[in-house]
């Protein structure tokens, strides 16, 4: 059994070919596995993330004060949302590489 996670699969799974695999094996490597860990691609994703939503929550909510749009954003990214978001998405492409195999 390899401790290296099938990148092809996934990528075929996901729909989508990453042009350095080495960026996506250090994306899914959490630090307890070592020095090359995604720490820093997890302070930059989640820095994109936290912009996205304001963004949006500040376009479709244009009479929401700072406070309020800061406190719906502090919800809309916390763990249990985004892990929320993930299973639908995972529930999303299981149906699609469902629909390719036949």
């Amino acid at each position: 059994m390899s401790s290296q996670p099938d990148l092809e699969q996934l990528q075929r799974r996901i729909g989508y070919q990453f042009k350095t695999p080495e960026r996506l094996l250090l994306a899914l490597t959490h630090r307890s596995f070592g020095n090359q860990n995604n720490e820093r691609l997890e302070f930059l994703g989640d820095s994109i993330v936290n912009m996205v939503i304001a963004e949006y929550l500040y376009l479709h909510f244009e009479k929401a004060r700072e406070g309020q749009l800061s406190r719906l954003r502090a919800r809309m990214v916390k763990g249990v949302t985004l892990a929320e978001i993930g299973r639908e998405f995972k529930k999303k492409i299981g149906r699609a590489s469902c629909r390719e195999r036949v």
